[in-house]
């Protein structure tokens, strides 16, 4: 017998609106990571450009806390081996000799994309994931000073 669907994160749950409208259940109350925060020391430069891109996009939105971080510098040490191991196979020639490591690279490439599309979803990386999230678009200045102009008389009534 199967163990069911994972459950979702209260804070998942509000941006996607409670489509159940089940009672959400209080999750411990955490503060989210500003921006500052530096990636681990482990990471290499590649991971290190993928944790400031992640965060200072998720920053936006609140969404990133201090007990997501383990699970955010393992998808930058994923994005990061899959860059790697990308450019590896792209500077080999494609000769007999480079079959062994263009082999030892394709593998690696392989676990890198299994450990992302893992990761993705957790994050709402992948298109299919925020489509989930409920976050509401950002309105152009311009849109909203149409918008009011529009409704000017609305107002007055």
């Amino acid at each position: 017998m199967g163990k069911g669907r994972k459950p979702i994160p209260a804070e998942i749950r509000k941006l996607m609106g409670n489509p159940g409208r089940r009672p959400i259940p209080k999750a411990p109350k955490t503060d989210p990571v500003d921006g500052s925060f530096p990636p681990p020391a482990w990471l290499d430069a590649e991971a290190k450009k993928e944790w400031r891109r992640v965060v200072k996009a998720y920053e936006k939105i609140k969404m990133i806390t201090e007990t997501d971080l383990q699970m955010l510098s393992a998808w930058c040490a994923a994005v990061s081996q899959f860059i790697i191991a990308n450019k590896k196979i792209n500077s080999l020639k494609g000769s007999l000799e480079d079959l062994p490591l263009m082999r030892v690279y394709r593998i690696s490439l392989n676990e890198a994309r299994t450990a992302m599309l893992a990761l993705s979803s957790r994050f709402g990386f992948s298109p299919v994931d925020r489509l989930k999230l409920a976050i509401p678009p950002e309105k152009d200045k311009d849109e909203n000073d149409i918008i009011n102009f529009l409704n000017r008389n609305k107002k007055k009534a």
